[in-house]
């Protein structure tokens, strides 16, 4: 007896549960795979230094898929923005926006993460950057006493976007496949009959 024969003769409500339980697993294995692939929070960066130390950090934009834009401004009283140029991210200056988003204050983790490299903190600011589909990563940007700027960076899993593509995509997928099975199933019932009655 084939695989095929022994599916169309299984119970249509078991033939509709085998097919949702291989589209709930096809999710969860995609889940899976995409947080042991999410990689984990590097070490803190020293960012290239600014035209003099820094004082304190105005705010933290995310304006852009997986940006953060940190607006600084040094002892002098001049405010510089750390963004992506032509030639990579660099230091320009900028005036501060109008409303700037604060970020919030650094978890203790972070300010550990970020101490550790840059020695003691006299600021340390953080936000989730804006991603596409996946949520963006965390940064978070801190003041050495020396007045270099340091950032560090954590990637996140994209959970939430697997678990809509299988309650979107995959769910509704193998709920059609199985109701076609099933409708395959009663034509070559209805072909049987009608040969036996002939």
């Amino acid at each position: 007896m084939t695989f095929l024969s022994r599916l169309l003769r299984l119970p249509w409500w078991a033939v509709i549960l085998l097919f949702l339980g291989l589209g709930a697993v096809a999710s969860a294995i995609l889940i899976v795979n995409d947080r042991r692939q999410t990689p984990p929070a590097g070490p803190a960066e020293a960012l290239p230094p600014l035209p003099g130390p820094a004082a304190a950090i105005i705010g933290i934009e995310s304006d852009f898929f997986h940006e953060a834009i940190p607006y600084v401004e040094t002892a002098a009283g001049d405010v510089y923005a750390f963004t992506w140029e032509e030639l990579g991210e660099v230091w320009i200056a900028a005036t501060p926006p109008a409303r700037p988003t604060p970020g919030r204050r650094c978890t203790p983790a972070q300010e550990t993460a970020l101490a550790g490299a840059a020695g003691s903190l006299q600021a340390c600011r953080t936000i989730q950057t804006l991603g596409e589909f996946c949520p963006g990563p965390i940064v978070a940007v801190g003041i050495a006493a020396d007045g270099d700027v340091w950032r560090w960076t954590r990637s996140l899993p994209c959970t939430g976007f697997f678990v809509l593509l299988g309650v979107a995509i995959i769910e509704p997928a193998a709920l059609t496949c199985a109701l076609l099975l099933l409708a395959l199933r009663r034509l070559i019932r209805a072909a049987r009959r009608a040969r036996a009655g002939t």
